[in-house]
C-alpha cells in the first residue's frame, strides 16, 4: 500500500511525496520500528535523517539512557541542524553527568 501511495504521489504530485514518506515514518515509529524508520529517513536526505535520529536520541534521553542516545548518533551521524542543538546540548550535559564507573563504550568515554 505504501509503495502505491508513493508511486501515485511521485507521478501525480511530486511535492506531496514527502508527506507520504512522513506518514510511513510516523507509522514505523509508532510500531517502535526505529531501524526501518531511520533507514527510510536516510534515503530521504540529511535533514529528514537528522530530524528522526534526534527523535530516537531524545526518547532515550528522556529515560536517562544517554549511552543509547550516543549510540544513535554514532550509527546514523550527528548533523548540524539548528533545531537539534538543544538535544545535542542535553546529551552533552547528560554524558558529563554520568558516573565515572558507568559501563560505557569507547565513544561515551571519549565524549567525557
Amino acid at each position: 500500500l505504501w509503495e502505491q501511495a508513493h508511486a501515485i504521489a511521485a507521478a501525480k504530485a511530486p511535492e506531496l511525496n514527502i508527506y507520504v514518506i512522513e506518514c510511513k515514518l510516523s507509522v514505523l515509529i509508532s510500531r517502535n520500528e526505529w531501524d526501518r524508520a531511520l533507514e527510510l529517513a536516510q534515503s530521504q536526505g540529511d535533514a529528514v535523517l537528522g530530524r528522526f535520529s534526534s527523535l530516537l536520541a531524545a526518547k532515550h534521553m528522556q529515560t536517562g539512557d544517554f549511552i543509547s542516545a550516543v549510540t544513535v548518533f554514532n550509527q546514523w551521524g550527528i548533523l548540524p541542524i539548528p533545531d537539534n542543538y538543544p538535544i545535542y546540548a542535553g546529551l552533552i550535559h547528560g554524558v558529563l553527568a554520568l558516573p565515572s564507573n558507568v559501563n560505557a563504550d569507547d565513544s561515551v568515554i571519549t565524549l567525557k
